[in-house]
Parts: structure tokens; C-alpha cells; sequence
């Protein structure tokens, strides 16, 4: 059960973040999308995206049951990529995003 005081979307250095979970936060400029994790997991491609993804440790648990939905991220500047999982549904981030 997430913490009913945590912010979904937080201002610092100028910069909107959000908050996914665990005191985890990122640039919302680093979103590359948020995906349910049922629907997405029908693809081959996103099967073996997700499977590269694990291997090479760039998935990141925010879990606090099953998992509904993952958050793709990049940093523009290095290019590096991460995969959080999250337990909260897509429809439930976007709408924690909108809140603030």
C-alpha cells in the first residue's frame, strides 16, 4: 500500500519530476511512456525487450504487489535506458500525475 503523503509530481532545479514509488523519482522529460504490462506483454518484441532489459540490470522494482504497468525511461544526454515496474495501473499514474 503506497503512502497517501507522497507527491506524484515534484518541483526541483527548475525540472517537473515524478514521483513512481519508493522514493524513486524521474525527469518527466525521460519518460518514454508508461505501459500496461498485460497488454504489452502479447508482443514478442516487448517480451524480448523486457528479457534484454533484465539482463543487463536495467530493471527496477517499485513494487508493492503484482505488477501492472512499466515506465520506460531515457536520459537524453547519455542515453541510457531503465524499466521501472510498477504495481499502480497506468490509468492510476496518469491520473496521480494530474493531481498536482
Amino acid at each position: 500500500m503506497q503512502n497517501k503523503k507522497e507527491k506524484s509530481i515534484a518541483f526541483g532545479s527548475g525540472f517537473q519530476r515524478i514521483h513512481l514509488g519508493k522514493n524513486e523519482t524521474v525527469h518527466v522529460k525521460n519518460i518514454v511512456g508508461f505501459f500496461d504490462l498485460d497488454g504489452a506483454t502479447e508482443s514478442e518484441t516487448t517480451k524480448d525487450f523486457l528479457k534484454k532489459s533484465e539482463k543487463e540490470y536495467k530493471i527496477i522494482n517499485l513494487l508493492y504487489d503484482l505488477p501492472k504497468c512499466f515506465v520506460l525511461t531515457t536520459d537524453k544526454d547519455s542515453g541510457n535506458e531503465n524499466v521501472y515496474m510498477l504495481s499502480n495501473s497506468v490509468e492510476t499514474e496518469i491520473k496521480r500525475m494530474g493531481e498536482n
